[in-house]
């Protein structure tokens, strides 16, 4: 991710200063630009879903997946 897309983001959806602003991202706790929670968990939703859509093609074409999800 660049950082023209985290400011694209922030500037609509999280003004905060540390995601808008380099030199006051400089001044944070993360010492430079990062995306706001609400950018990752948008961009974690849009992969589950991609994600979920590949599951399912993928089953409909008879295709198995070597990966297993197992229980903690």
């Amino acid at each position: 991710m660049t950082a023209e897309e985290i400011k694209r983001f922030a500037f609509e959806f999280d003004t905060t200063l540390f995601h808008t602003d380099e030199k006051a991202a400089e001044a944070s706790i993360s010492g430079r630009l990062c995306a706001s929670s609400v950018h990752v968990l948008a961009l974690g939703s849009q992969l589950a879903h991609e994600g979920q859509a590949y599951a399912d093609a993928s089953s409909a074409l008879g295709v198995s997946s070597s990966m297993v999800m197992r229980a903690p």
